[in-house]
């Protein structure tokens, strides 16, 4: 243990002094600015759209201009915005207009007092037995938040503003599946194929330690250096998204973990078939945004470690620096095409880049696999790189290479 501790503080050191360190971080740096720019002006673009007020007053607008217009010659019902009788419009403008007051009074008025109206109209649709299956579970999601938001004073944001919180969620997919895994193997893939290059690595190997335990230190100085980079990326990240929107901005907004999401098949009236997801709340859970936030930078990080050991096995196989960046680049990349590319969940179950993104796993987002049967999965693809990395190093001829 005492000769894997000095190998991994002298690797430690190496890598402080490592260039290619310092190239990592500025590239990181330009990447949080460059996201946390762009996520403003999204927001900042979309901010009048995503206000259910300015919505609700569009819809308005364009069913009273149908009703002018119904009885007009010219206007056809296809030139219209909405079909139907003129009693169908005149009863979904009422509705609208409705919405609209309800909506009004929730952003300037008793917001407790709306929810508790929207919580008894969930009640009843759940109770009713002509409701079907998907309305069912949508409403029993709504009433849950609803729940949730009465029983912890919390107002939620509905459109009336963001969060860096909700930012970081929306775009932790590209994250964990494109930009920090690029990061980590750039910072990783060059522990070992940099000394086999420079021949520095007979220099290590006359030490009186053994192979395996040289290997390991490495490794565990490349899996340490990957979970600091992770986590003070996705906090700096943060950070910056709430400095722009707020710190306490969505801190208490509710999210689901343990959703179970299925796919059916269901056919219509018609007798066309089709695929409809339904998500069951049985077992589900609802925690506070920042909690959440937590748990993600963790399962991120922990997916990042996956594709760190990739990396090594790459560094350790190639004896070349440019060879071992590229070849871990290529692995990653056609791993995240073939994800895109099938479309059957079955057929891409054991594909590590499906289950980079746990936090999908977990909250039901997703049909792909239980947060169990990803943790499996990258484990067992952690394995597989793993162990050829220890046995190729312990057994390669370096001396007369």
């Amino acid at each position: 243990m005492g000769d894997v501790l000095a190998v991994v503080q002298n690797e430690w050191m190496k890598l402080k002094h490592r260039r290619r360190l310092l190239v990592v971080l500025a590239i990181a740096i330009l990447m949080l600015c460059a996201l946390t720019g762009i996520t403003y002006i999204d927001a900042k673009r979309s901010e009048e759209w995503r206000n259910p007020l300015n919505q609700l007053k569009n819809q308005i607008e364009m069913y009273e201009a149908d009703l002018r217009n119904f009885d007009s010659a010219s206007v056809t019902e296809g030139g219209r915005m909405h079909g139907g009788s003129k009693e169908e419009l005149e009863a979904q403008l009422t509705n609208v207009k409705k919405e609209y007051e309800r909506a009004k009074e929730f952003a300037t008025g008793d917001w407790k007092a709306v929810l508790q109206e929207e919580k008894k109209e969930a009640e009843a649709i759940i109770k009713d037995p002509n409701v079907s299956k998907e309305e069912k579970s949508y409403k029993i999601e709504e009433l849950e938040r609803i729940n949730y938001h009465l029983e912890n004073d919390v107002k939620p944001l509905r459109g009336l503003g963001t969060s860096g919180y909700n930012e970081l969620q929306n775009m932790n997919g590209a994250l964990v599946m494109l930009f920090v895994p690029f990061l980590v193997i750039f910072l990783v893939a060059d522990m070992v194929s940099s000394e086999s290059s420079s021949g520095t690595i007979k220099l290590l190997l006359i030490r009186p330690i053994s192979r395996f335990k040289i290997l390991l230190g490495k490794w565990i100085v490349s899996i340490l250096a990957t979970i600091l980079f992770s986590v003070v990326f996705y906090t700096l990240l943060w950070v910056m998204l709430s400095i722009i929107f707020g710190f306490t901005t969505g801190m208490y907004e509710p999210q689901w973990l343990n959703v179970v999401t299925e796919t059916i098949s269901r056919v219509d009236e018609f007798g066309k078939s089709s695929m409809q997801t339904i998500q069951h709340y049985d077992n589900a859970y609802l925690i506070p945004s920042w909690l959440y936030l937590i748990y993600l930078i963790g399962m991120s990080t922990v997916a990042m470690i996956l594709i760190a050991t990739i990396a090594f096995f790459c560094t350790t196989i190639f004896k070349t620096v440019i060879m071992s960046t590229g070849v871990a680049f290529v692995v990653v990349v056609v791993g995240m095409v073939l994800n895109m590319v099938i479309q059957a969940p079955s057929n891409k179950l054991w594909l590590f880049t499906n289950h980079l993104d746990l936090m999908q796993h977990w909250s039901g987002t997703t049909v792909q696999a239980s947060l169990t049967t990803g943790f499996m999965v990258l484990g067992i693809w952690l394995v597989v790189a793993i162990v050829p990395t220890f046995y190729v190093f312990t057994k390669r001829d370096v001396f007369n290479a």
